[in-house]
Formats: structure tokens, sequence, C-alpha cells
């Protein structure tokens, strides 16, 4: 396993599933690093850190490198990812867990849709194939936020399966990353997406959200604009 006591990179990520899976595999989902355990809490801090990005974030690395990284970092993430998932459906891991490590996803995904963006932006845009290539990969970007989102608040709409530290949590991650996806949005999305937050908002069940639901709605929907002067 990487050390927990440094930034890791690419290779790291990918070794941290790798070595995860067969821990696993081998002995029981209980042995995944947990939130708050003396033993191995800090290996779960290291590996939802934001500061693991940085292999693919760079700038100065060519865009070769960077997705390289980023194939990599992907492959160990998701590993990790599913995981978690799989421990917490056979009760061998906690909601906290899952929550950081889906509030960890929710950081990193705006920065490689950056990247992608990055270098979409250095293509020809006059070869009409490249342009229609572009096209799709943005469609697909969008339709992935979009499903994300979706997915947050029906996550949402069921609080009983949080503890309150826990649903705090993941509106606070929520309020950090929201924004960021609905400027990526067309505004049939944005429009649908608010539609779901508006209903979430009278049910009566999501009372404990408040007030950081009426904040999150505040902040997606942006500043209220004043009409101009006659």
């Amino acid at each position: 396993m990487p050390a927990h006591d440094r930034v890791w990179d690419a290779d790291d990520m990918e070794r941290a599933g790798n070595v995860l899976s067969r821990l696993c595999e081998e002995r029981g989902y209980y042995l995944l690093p947990k939130y708050d355990s003396e033993r191995s809490a800090m290996i779960f801090k290291r590996i939802t850190d934001p500061e693991n990005t940085a292999c693919f974030t760079d700038d100065s690395l060519s865009f070769e490198k960077r997705f390289q990284n980023l194939r990599k970092f992907l492959n160990g993430r998701v590993k990790i990812s599913r995981l978690y998932e799989s421990a917490l459906k056979t009760k061998d891991t906690h909601k906290i867990e899952y929550v950081e490590d889906m509030g960890s996803e929710m950081r990193f995904l705006p920065q490689l849709f950056d990247l992608l963006e990055d270098f979409m932006d250095s293509l020809n845009e006059n070869d009409p194939a490249m342009r229609s290539w572009c096209k799709r990969q943005k469609e697909m970007e969008n339709y992935a936020i979009k499903e994300l989102v979706v997915h947050l608040i029906d996550e949402l709409a069921e609080p009983e399966q949080f503890h309150k530290a826990e649903f705090q949590r993941l509106v606070g991650y929520m309020h950090e990353t929201m924004p960021k996806y609905f400027k990526r949005l067309p505004k049939e999305h944005r429009e649908f997406l608010i539609g779901r937050l508006e209903r979430l908002q009278k049910s009566p069940n999501t009372k404990m959200l408040q007030p950081g639901l009426d904040e999150l709605m505040a902040k997606v929907k942006g500043p209220v604009r004043k009409p101009a002067p006659k």
C-alpha cells in the first residue's frame, strides 16, 4: 500500500485500488480503511484527499501525460469506490465512508471535465469530424453530470438512511460542487434539476436538510437579478 503521509500520484492510486481489491477478495470488505478508525483513518483520508488529482490537473505536463495519469488514477479510484459500495451493502463499512467517497468524486469530476475541455480546445475546429466528436463528448459530459445530480437528489430524498452529521457533510459537498456542475449544463438540464430540488424542498421528509437545502437552491439558481431601472 502506498504511504499515506504524502500526496499520491497516478501509480499510487492504481496500486491502492489493486491492493484493496485483492485484500477484500481474500479476506473480506471489513478490512477496508475506515473514516474514524485509529488504525486506518489516515489511509482513508489519503484516498479521498483532493490533492491527489495533481497528477492530471498539472498543466505543466503534456496532454498525453495528463491523460495517461488520469487513466491510472480512475482505474484505481473507481475500483476503490466499487469496493465501498459493495461493503456498504454487506454492512462491512459505514455510511460516512460512502459520503466521503462520494464527496471526493464530486470534487474531482469538474477537474476531469476541465482537462477534457482543454484538450478539445486544442483540436482543429475546422475539421468537421473533430467538431462532431467534440459535440458528442460534450453531450456525454452533460448527461453524466445530470445523472450524477439526479442520483444525489435521490439520496437526499431518503434522509432516514443517514445520521444528521453524515447528511450535513453530503449537503456540504453539494454546496461546494453543485454550482460548478450547473454552470456546465444547458438551460433545459438546469431547469429540470432545479425542478427536482424544488420538489425535494416541499417534501415533509427532508426537514432535517434545512437550512442547508434552501442555501443549496440559492447557490445553484445564482444571484437574483434586479430589474433594470426605468
